[in-house]
């Protein structure tokens, strides 16, 4: 990670189904991930993106084409259900400090604000949270995860959002 912190908040939350429109400046998921990724353009340790669920694939299939980034032997096995609220935990966490060394390289409070406008983004499209299923690589009684890149360190969340047929993902990677 770039180690440089950022005071950027969320300014507003994305509508998920805008993945299936034309992708325009307008769309609030181009706007919200620009934001997002300002934060992080020196560094290709974060990825981050909101896809279209192809219907007839797994959604771990759809992922794993959209990202050369993920394993190829990646399975189901290798994720965890988790709460929306989690979820939320989660991001924020990786977010607010590196995986090697637990540096800050963003601000606490501004990590759960990314985090939570992530996840209540997903939690809006239906007006609740029952169409979106969050997944991780990450054990969280233990703190243990399931590798899903290359990298000595890797985190990733996913959203899968059934009634806006999209998935949005955060894989964020650190070496030590």
């Amino acid at each position: 990670m770039s180690g440089r912190k950022n005071d950027t908040v969320p300014s507003h939350n994305f509508e998920p189904s805008d993945i299936h429109g034309k992708s325009t400046a307008e769309s609030s998921i181009t706007q919200w991930l620009g934001t997002f990724r300002r934060l992080w353009r020196v560094d290709s340790s974060v990825h981050i993106n909101i896809i279209p669920l192809e219907e007839e694939r797994p959604w771990l299939v759809t992922l794993k084409n959209s990202n050369n980034e993920f394993l190829g032997d990646v399975e189901m096995d290798d994720w965890s259900e988790v709460q929306p609220a989690a979820a939320i935990e989660c991001i924020g966490n990786k977010l607010h400090k590196t995986m090697a060394y637990s540096v800050e390289v963003m601000d606490e409070q501004i990590a759960r604000s990314w985090a939570r406008s992530l996840v209540e983004s997903f939690a809006a499209s239906d007006g609740s949270s029952g169409a979106v299923t969050w997944y991780t690589n990450v054990d969280l009684e233990d703190n243990s995860w399931n590798p899903v890149t290359e990298s000595t360190f890797d985190f990733c969340v996913v959203g899968v959002d059934t009634a806006s047929k999209s998935i949005g993902f955060l894989l964020m990677t650190d070496e030590d």
